[in-house]
């Protein structure tokens, strides 16, 4: 709430239809949903008759009491009773003042500010200004997004739309929150499998959305068009099956409104495809005082047809400009969908990743360029007909320079001198806010990791190779326990025909499963099917959005998918993960962290190696490690607890130890020295022909680290001889200031 001084009348100022004003202040508080400033006054004439015509008020907030700069400003109708009484809610008008302030509503109440009012749009403000002061809580209230994850119920939908479109009766929801602004990020996947009857049939779909009943199947084309339309062909006479995702940013929504999801298919032919399994993930972005995120979504029906074997731009020309620093944190959580052509003539593949950039956007075929995020996903051709499918995938960015444009592409790189064309790419944006508020900690992790796979009733298909602890995400101390989250892996079938892969989402904790093992976890959503339809390999990548809930806090859960083969190997890779945990609004944001393991390592070198405290022999045990995460400070303190062993030796035998830490792959036992020493050397002795055990401990405190980035924490040892010193059971407690 907001107070402000009351019981005093503002001098007399002409108008600009020269009748005389007099403005009675009265409060000022906070409006429910917490995203206005509400101001009631009272208006009369010169000779103090209430005035109870309707009146154009501007109202403009300066950073001083006279002159100064001006902040925000906009105008609104207000019609006073009959005592002269009007109440306003500033920010309401959505800054449609001229001129313009510095800052968007809401503003960020971290100065002291005063409101200027006049009556009508030109001329002089009421004098003098009205001090807008603190009063009992700060207007920096905030507010946890909130968050949905739908599946439909309603049966698969076989179209009939042979050229006329149709909704095809997902029949997913989402009820907006009673304090949305409006605005929502969404991620929709579901299932589309063709007629096995001919190569050139094609279906073309489109997201839609609206209010009141949901569409049934095949019902009559309704709701309100998002984004671009995406078209499959299968390319063959067999029948082809994959999962479509898409993601966008809606705007404009009503609060407490029920809206319903769906696309519109239209085919070209008489023969059914089949629509089904849709799960729908939303992020509602809920009303507070403090900037709320930013949101964008573009698309254009940019075309680009690639013809090299070298790797080069395909001319998206994708376009999101950061907000102000004193606004917004630079961290930005994407969706971006495209679709692809195949060649005609020939058995190829390509390979596309994501790059972006500052600076001229690249056109088409422009050699390669800007920074590549993420891992490289492949789609492979197995006939020599023309086949046509989409592509998704989600990623998050950290740290990007304020008030800058960035352009977004892919990189491609072909098999063959065959034209694949890529076109029609449309990108969804949401760049959160900086403190104070509700920081939610977005964090992107990808890994190597390839699993073959071969069980008719499912394994783990993402599973770690040795040394490797797949994609995972580390909840924070104050986490709400809801997070949105998009995972992208690439699938390849096997040189067999007709092979089905059918793969769903896992969660877990505790060891991550290794490639192949007994399928564990929780599964998410619906399960998603990818066929060969032809003796050749094939691939794809596979996305799927989905929001958790209920996590709890401080916790590392592992994601992989479960994955079915109806004969043969199917080969999954590259999984890269995206996600938006909301913590929790009002409170300090410091982070906290514990982790221990049973790691152990036996030096016998005399020289100085890694301790191998951050690295587990164990398939799957995650390592002794810290996210930074992206709304943090990058400043740290860590205590670091081991065991040390010593050699059943009584010649007086040595080692010393120092705190290390580092990026990257985690150092194995007897490892090379790496990594930023922290500290001083401490040294432990053996004196007796029995093996002893010492616990040791040291806090340090490390800065200036890097948003959204994981560190691992050991030791670097050398001992005096080669007898062997054991270092084992390490533990870790971490705070990271906000």
């Amino acid at each position: 709430m907001v107070g402000f001084n009351t019981g005093y009348f503002l001098p007399r100022f002409p108008s600009q239809s020269l009748n005389l004003f007099n403005l009675v202040p009265g409060a000022f508080a906070l409006a429910t949903p917490a995203n206005y400033l509400s101001f009631q006054g009272q208006l009369t004439d010169q000779n103090g008759a209430p005035i109870t015509t309707t009146k154009t008020l501007t109202l403009s907030i300066y950073d001083a009491l006279s002159g100064g700069n001006l902040i925000y400003n906009e105008t609104q109708l207000v019609t006073p009773d009959s005592r002269g009484i009007f109440y306003v809610q500033i920010g309401s008008a959505a800054g449609n003042g001229v001129p313009a302030g510095s800052q968007s509503w809401p503003l960020i109440f971290d100065l002291p500010y005063w409101l200027a009012v006049r009556v009508g749009v030109t001329g002089a403000y009421l004098s003098p200004r009205i001090s807008i002061t603190n009063s009992p809580y700060p207007l920096t209230r905030s507010s946890v997004p909130a968050r949905s994850f739908t599946t439909g119920a309603n049966p698969p939908c076989t179209d009939t739309t042979n050229g006329a479109a149709k909704n095809m009766g997902f029949g997913v929801t989402y009820t907006t929150s009673a304090s949305t602004t409006g605005t929502i990020y969404i991620g929709l996947t579901f299932d589309l499998k063709s007629a096995a009857v001919s190569a050139s049939d094609t279906s073309t779909w489109q997201l839609v959305y609206g209010t009141g009943s949901a569409p049934a199947c095949n019902a009559a084309p309704s709701g309100t068009a998002r984004g671009n339309s995406y078209l499959a062909q299968p390319g063959a006479t067999v029948f082809l099956e994959m999962a479509q995702s898409v993601g966008a940013t809606i705007t404009g929504l009503s609060q407490s409104t029920a809206y319903w999801f769906d696309v519109q298919a239209t085919d070209n032919s008489v023969n059914g495809w089949i629509y089904s399994k849709p799960a729908l993930s939303v992020t509602d972005i809920v009303s507070s005082t403090n900037p709320s995120a930013a949101t964008s979504f573009v698309s254009n029906a940019n075309t680009c047809n690639d013809v090299t074997t070298v790797a080069r731009m395909m001319g998206f020309g994708l376009l999101y400009t950061t907000g102000r620093s004193d606004q917004y944190s630079g961290d930005i959580y994407v969706t971006l969908t495209f679709q692809t052509n195949w060649p005609t003539n020939s058995i190829d593949t390509t390979k596309w990743q994501v790059a972006f950039g500052t600076g001229s956007a690249p056109a088409c075929n422009a050699a390669g360029t800007g920074t590549p995020v993420g891992k490289q996903y492949t789609i492979a051709d197995q006939t020599t007909n023309q086949l046509q499918e989409p592509q998704n995938t989600g990623f998050v960015l950290t740290g990007l320079t304020a008030a800058t444009t960035y352009w977004f592409d892919v990189q491609a790189t072909d098999s063959a001198t065959n034209t694949w064309t890529y076109s029609k790419p449309q990108m969804a944006v949401v760049e959160e806010p900086i403190l104070p508020g509700v920081p939610s900690n977005l964090y992107f992790t990808s890994d190597a990791n390839s699993c073959g796979s071969a069980s008719a009733t499912g394994v783990m298909g993402l599973g770690p190779a040795s040394g490797s602890v797949g994609v995972y995400y580390q909840t924070s101390s104050s986490s709400s326990g809801n997070i949105y989250g998009t995972f992208t892996f690439n699938l390849a079938t096997a040189a067999t025909s007709g092979q089905l892969a059918t793969w769903q989402l896992a969660f877990g904790t505790g060891a991550t499963p290794i490639c192949a093992a007994a399928t564990t976890g929780t599964l998410v959503g619906n399960s998603y099917s990818f066929n060969s339809e032809a003796a050749v390999v094939g691939g794809n990548a596979e996305t799927v959005s989905f929001v958790l809930t209920g996590l709890l806090r401080d916790t590392i859960y592992w994601f992989d998918v479960k994955m079915i083969a109806s004969s043969g190997t199917v080969t999954a890779s590259n999984p890269q993960l995206s996600v938006s945990e909301a913590t929790l609004g009002d409170i300090p944001h410091s982070n906290v962290h514990f982790m221990s393991t049973t790691a152990s390592c036996a030096d016998s070198t005399a020289s100085a190696v890694m301790g191998g405290l951050s690295s587990s022999a164990t398939n799957g045990v995650l390592p002794m490690t810290y996210t930074i995460r992206s709304w943090g400070t990058g400043n740290i303190q860590v205590t670091l607890n081991f065991k040390i062993t010593t050699p059943a030796v009584a010649s007086g035998d040595t080692t010393q130890w120092q705190f290390n830490y580092g990026t990257g792959a985690t150092p194995a036992c007897s490892a090379a020295v790496t990594g930023t020493p922290v500290g001083n050397l401490y040294e432990q002795i053996s004196n007796t022909a029995t093996a002893r055990q010492y616990s040791e401990s040291l806090s340090v405190v490390i800065t200036g680290l890097t948003q959204g980035t994981t560190y691992w924490f050991d030791v670097r040892v050398t001992d005096g001889n080669t007898n062997t010193w054991t270092y084992a059971n390490p533990q870790i407690s971490v705070v990271e200031v906000a």
